[in-house]
């Protein structure tokens, strides 16, 4: 998955203790939430949308210590 603003591919920024963190645009919420639980991933959304000059909005989610951080990044990097 592309991240519109920077045309990079969207990461996860890691966790102090395991986890981690990543913003995806609000327009493909649905179907990031839909990857992580047919993979069974323990996450929770960030009830915070944020848009920067003028770009389409974003939000958080961050991943549970118990999930599988390059699992998920793999899932990530497959959509297109």
């Amino acid at each position: 998955m592309t991240n519109p603003r920077a045309q990079a591919p969207v990461t996860i920024i890691p966790g102090d203790r395991g986890g981690g963190r990543l913003l995806v645009p609000v327009s493909r919420r649905d179907e990031v939430h839909a990857l992580l639980d047919g993979h069974a991933v323990p996450y929770w959304d960030s009830p915070v949308e944020i848009s920067m000059d003028g770009q389409p909005p974003f939000f958080g989610i961050s991943l549970s210590v118990k999930a599988d951080v390059k699992l998920v990044q793999q899932l990530l990097d497959s959509m297109p």
